[in-house]
């Protein structure tokens, strides 16, 4: 009754401690409790009947062998009930009662074993499934029956334990133990296959290597083909895929039918064959692999796979469906169950699914954040962490969460080696992150995604980048290199608009470098490519420029009245106009200036203060020279509208055109716009008109008096 005792006490600490899922849990409670209140006080007298002292008499000790045995026949045939009524939980419990009260009874050895054997198909079926228990079964069978026929299988079934708890070095020890105490047994070569599985989990190459060149050289025709099965294994462990599917395709030509006896051989294949894109050969060999009925400890893992495939391949529906199988089987925290997660929020955030919510409402709800951060705090080094990234990068632009959209942006292109497969996603984080920065002027920050990220960035076919950081860095006065990018990023497709303004930017750069033989270069060229387009009046502009440095005022003359002919830019023909005047003047071209000014007067481009203020320059220097009557034209023309009357500007051009007038001899006209300077607000032309004014009185007195003489 003691050893009873305590092995109740082990059974119950070990259901305090197992791992299993609730509804398990709840379910084994539930038959356990039936259990007791059935079976327990039959089998309790019984057992303290059997346990009586030395005084018990020979009849009364047969009598109480008879209740064991009607016990144990009742506890075996509710097991087998319930076994026929497909609940082998409850089955398994009845079972291992008997071993549990009656471990000496010749029932009780078979009792364990079957109860064992139904625990660990119950746990091959279940996620989160109670291995220990399994595992410590098949130890109590070790330690309790030791001369058992069934001590063989009962070491085996330890070490398999052991492999699907995922310890692996200690189920490796357990199978080399099997191979050197039982050579002969029947289960030998199941023990190498499962030996060879061990290895590759383990990682051991070179060990597993050894091992199975020693299989592959072996007489025995069984091992020869666990060896080759495992060397294509492990040149599928080092990436060799080509290689492996070599390996595979021989062994199932020579023997079509090995598969049923190793089906880790199809499990393989089909591995290997989705590597290589032979995508419907290997799913057909996984699906039949999955269908046999074998301890299959990495199912989710082959249904992720399964998934993968058709992922890749763009049938989003097929691989919906095994995702979702995998969370409806697994426990949501494995690795394949977060793949699975995140490729449905995937789906769920593309609209790849009529769902009753749209996307933008899914993009828009941080909640949907959590299956991409699951996958990035358990597995940040894996090739899904950058999927999870991109689509938290995704959510963020959408939310507008730009410092957040920067972090995970920039987490993405540091993870990154290479842009093969990742262009799009690369170009996407780079051009968003770069315009928005650009246009915060935030232009320290898309320095430093160049900086940080150049070997993204300089083979990035998209000169939209390089052109944009070509612009954070001029405003920077970071001209040297802006020059350098700039021409970088004409090596890649760009928009024609934004073309034309890189080869305005790298001309206006140069100049400012004061490499004018680089920007006469670029000037030349981009005047024939762009002749008679619109967009040569702003190179005429930057080729007068250079002229004007280079000393050749005439030649610049030339091309900034080419600019006002041609204008790029509407806003900018004040711009044009002004510099053409300016130097028509300084050339004393001064007939040249007025028409340059009635050109660009009658685009109605240029501002009307703006251009009575260069009608007013020209006005004067005509005047200065003695054409009176072209610079009363310009002063006339600017004071009438559109151009303003009440300006300094406008006063001035009254006064000076009484002046010419006067010089015309229209001396009426001239008192008029004499008044016209004195009506004005600043004081001094104010005084100047009185002067004339007075001084226009003084001369017609003057002339009274000599007539009247």
């Amino acid at each position: 009754m003691k050893d009873s005792k305590a092995r109740h006490k082990r059974y119950l600490g070990r259901q305090k401690s197992s791992p299993s899922s609730g509804l398990s849990f709840i379910l084994t409670a539930l038959c356990f409790c039936l259990i007791c209140l059935t079976a327990l006080p039959m089998i309790s007298a019984a057992a303290s009947k059997a346990g009586g002292g030395g005084g018990v008499s020979a009849p009364h000790r047969k009598r109480n062998q008879a209740e064991i045995r009607q016990v144990i026949k009742d506890l075996l045939r509710k097991a087998d009930h319930d076994l026929s009524m497909n609940d082998p939980a409850s089955a398994a419990t009845y079972l291992y009662q008997i071993y549990l009260n009656f471990p000496d009874n010749h029932a009780a050895e078979s009792a364990l074993w079957r109860s064992a054997e139904l625990r660990k198909k119950l746990a091959s079926h279940k996620a989160g499934a109670d291995l220990e228990r399994v595992r410590d079964m098949f130890r109590d069978f070790i330690n309790s029956y030791p001369a058992s026929k069934r001590i063989p299988a009962a070491y085996l079934e330890l070490g398999v334990s052991y492999f699907h708890m995922g310890f692996y070095r200690e189920a490796l020890s357990y199978f080399k133990l099997f191979e050197e105490n039982y050579p002969s047994s029947p289960l030998l070569f199941k023990a190498i296959m499962w030996h060879r599985e061990a290895l590759m989990k383990t990682g051991r190459q070179a060990e597993a290597a050894g091992f199975f060149s020693r299989l592959t050289h072996s007489a025995d025709q069984r091992l020869k083909l666990i060896g080759q099965v495992g060397m294509g294994e492990l040149r599928y462990k080092q990436g060799r895929y080509q290689e492996a599917r070599n390996y595979f395709q021989m062994l199932m030509i020579k023997h079509p039918d090995y598969y049923q006896r190793d089906p880790a051989l199809l499990r393989s294949a089909g591995l290997t064959n989705l590597k290589l894109g032979n995508s419907k050969l290997g799913r057909r060999q996984l699906y039949h692999y999955l269908s046999l009925d074998y301890e299959i400890d990495d199912r989710p893992a082959l249904l992720a796979a399964l998934a993968e495939s058709y992922h890749k391949l763009g049938d989003y529906k097929a691989a919906a469906s095994l995702y979702r199988e995998i969370l409806h089987e697994g426990n949501g925290q494995g690795h394949s169950a977060l793949l699975a997660a995140l490729r449905l929020a995937q789906y769920r955030d593309d609209g790849h699914f009529k769902m009753a919510k749209n996307e933008a409402v899914y993009l828009a709800d941080p909640d949907g954040d959590s299956p991409y951060i699951a996958v990035l705090d358990k597995y940040p080094d894996e090739a899904m962490a950058q999927d999870a990234r991109y689509a938290l990068f995704r959510r963020y632009k959408f939310r507008h969460e730009l410092d957040r959209a920067y972090d995970v942006g920039r987490s993405f292109l540091r993870a990154q080696r290479g842009i093969k497969g990742r262009r799009r996603q690369i170009g996407n984080i780079l051009l968003y992150l770069t315009a928005e920065f650009l246009k915060k002027k935030d232009y320290q920050k898309v320095y430093d995604l160049y900086f940080v990220d150049f070997r993204h960035i300089k083979d990035f076919p998209d000169g939209r980048l390089l052109y944009m950081v070509g612009q954070a860095m001029e405003a920077l006065n970071l001209d040297h290199q802006a020059a350098v990018v700039y021409y970088r990023a004409l090596k890649w497709q760009l928009p024609e608009k934004d073309k034309i303004d890189l080869y305005y930017r790298r001309a206006a750069v140069y100049l400012r470098l004061k490499d004018y033989a680089s920007a006469d270069r670029l000037l030349t060229y981009i005047r024939k490519l762009y002749k008679g387009k619109r967009a040569v009046g702003e190179i005429y502009y930057y080729s007068a420029e250079l002229a004007e440095v280079r000393h050749h005022k005439v030649q610049a003359l030339d091309f900034y009245e080419r600019a006002v002919d041609n204008p790029t830019f509407a806003d900018k023909m004040a711009l044009y106009a002004g510099n053409a005047i300016r130097l028509a003047l300084e050339l004393g071209k001064n007939e040249r200036a007025a028409s340059i000014w009635r050109k660009a007067a009658a685009s109605k481009d240029v501002a009307p203060l703006k251009g009575q203020a260069l009608s007013l320059k020209i006005a004067d220097a005509l005047r200065q020279v003695g054409n009176f009557k072209a610079a009363a034209e310009l002063y006339k023309a600017v004071l009438s509208p559109p151009y303003p009357q009440k300006v300094e500007n406008a006063q001035l051009c009254a006064l000076y055109l009484g002046d010419v007038l006067l010089k015309l001899g229209r001396g009426a006209e001239a008192v008029d716009y004499y008044k016209k300077a004195q009506a004005g607000e600043n004081k001094m032309v104010k005084e100047l008109a009185a002067e004339r004014l007075l001084q226009k009185s003084l001369n017609a007195r003057l002339k009274n008096i000599q007539f009247g003489k």
